[in-house]
């Protein structure tokens, strides 16, 4: 994994719990995000990267 300018972790799939920190949003917002296609979820059984 590398980090970018700011030294976070970069990764190419995130959870929706990385995502709520990375835009200092709620959980339930990020699944929102997802829920509604704002961002490319990808689902592996129940889990949603």
């Amino acid at each position: 994994m590398s980090t970018n300018e700011k030294g976070m972790p970069q990764s190419r799939t995130y959870t929706v719990n990385d995502i709520a920190v990375i835009l200092s949003i709620g959980r339930g917002s990020a699944y929102k995000l997802a829920n509604f296609g704002l961002l490319k979820p990808i689902r592996i059984g129940n889990m949603i990267r």
